[in-house]
């Protein structure tokens, strides 16, 4: 079960930001769950948000599908070996 308190309301609006922008450039996901998956990948591996808001499209894009498609729903954690280009833990 997710730990909401983990994360702070200025990363959530960062994350909702960064939902806006991946839906502006095209990419095909429901915006409540691109706001979602970022949060709780957040939550158990620490993005650089603000890099990734500011990103370049294609880094943008790779980050917001690769972890919406490798985040177990239920752990919050990455799988496939799939570690986002944002990510604080290398």
């Amino acid at each position: 079960m997710t730990d909401w308190s983990k994360i702070s309301d200025i990363d959530m609006a960062t994350a909702t930001r960064i939902a806006k922008r991946a839906i502006e450039l095209g990419v095909e996901l429901d915006y409540v769950d691109i706001c979602m998956a970022i949060e709780k990948c957040h939550i158990s591996n620490p993005l650089d948000l603000y890099g990734l808001l500011e990103a370049n499209a294609s880094d943008l894009i790779h980050d917001v599908t690769g972890i919406y498609r490798h985040l177990n729903w239920g752990t919050d954690e990455l799988e496939d070996c799939f570690i986002p280009k944002y990510s604080k833990k290398q």
